[in-house]
């Protein structure tokens, strides 16, 4: 595990004053932003930001009356508290909240150093000491193009872990076949998810839902749709997690062009059944309703 960085850099004051509006409408004392914004905004200044990820300390009783305040300042809230786990023993209370022109992830979430998974996300910015550090070397993770894990491979869901390489791999233009760093990443959580059992609905069916989405609306963030679906089939990423993509991918480029015209995640995996031999399609189609990610699910099946 790398080592936390303890040295504090002062913040930009445009990034200052975020902060202190924020801080306004969550009526609390102390937070911390992390997640992906806090490095491109300073980073990758042409990059528009539209989620942030807040993190208060995990108090229950907290939690209702944030969310009060949240509504009274004019922020909009979905209501529903969810449970998650970002660690395998790491509890979070999550909110989903509208503010300004961003997408809130309110988190009550102990432990703020646990959470990043790879070093390119693992900056953090403070309030009230309207500071930033880089915990895990995340500058130079985007400098050399390179992805680390923080905690290592073997301690988190293999799933959810996978999750985060593809959808980082997506959104930083980075190659998972061509890099040998990021290919053994890959070899290594395809090993554990062959052999992955879980205890918990959270962590294998959830866990395999998030993978089928984080794998289609990857493919739509991504610069180059087509040369990033190839990596995908190049690297093996998708070998043991939805064989019969992965199969598809590498067999067939003509497919990987016509996947990587669909406009939504349901059409995503609409699209790649229609383009499979029908014992490919049937076996992805039951490996989808398996994990409630079916295309065609209703509200009532998921």
């Amino acid at each position: 595990m790398t080592s936390p960085d303890i040295h504090a850099h002062r913040l930009p004051a445009k990034h200052r004053d975020l902060l202190s509006r924020l801080a306004s409408v969550l009526g609390r004392e102390r937070f911390v932003l992390f997640g992906g914004a806090p490095l491109d905004l300073l980073a990758l200044r042409s990059r528009p930001v539209k989620d942030l990820d807040v993190a208060l300390p995990l108090d229950p009783a907290a939690v209702q009356p944030c969310v009060d305040h949240l509504r009274a300042c004019g922020c909009s809230t979905n209501g529903e508290v969810r449970r998650y786990w970002i660690n395998l023993d790491q509890p979070v209370l999550m909110v989903d909240v509208r503010w300004e022109n961003y997408l809130i992830d309110l988190n009550f979430v102990d432990e703020i150093e646990r959470i990043p998974q790879f070093d390119i996300e693992s900056v953090i910015w403070r309030y009230p000491e309207l500071d930033y550090l880089d915990i895990y070397g995340a500058f130079g993770a985007l400098a050399a193009r390179t992805l680390l894990p923080v905690h290592g491979l073997a301690s988190n869901n293999p799933y959810l872990l996978l999750n985060r390489l593809v959808r980082l791999a997506a959104k930083y233009d980075l190659s998972l076949a061509d890099n040998p760093l990021h290919l053994s990443m890959v070899r290594e959580l395809s090993r554990r998810i062959r052999g992955w059992t879980a205890n918990d609905d959270f962590h294998g069916r959830q866990a395999r839902e998030a993978h089928h989405r984080s794998v289609a609306a990857s493919t739509l963030r991504a610069k180059d749709p087509p040369a990033y679906l190839a990596d995908l089939a190049c690297s093996g990423a998708l070998q043991e997690s939805i064989p019969e993509l992965h199969r598809l991918l590498c067999g067939s480029p003509a497919s990987r062009f016509q996947l990587a015209g669909v406009t939504t995640p349901e059409g995503f995996w609409v699209t790649a059944l229609s383009l499979m031999p029908a014992t490919e399609a049937c076996r992805l189609s039951d490996r989808l309703e398996a994990a409630r990610a079916s295309p065609y699910a209703t509200e009532e099946t998921r």
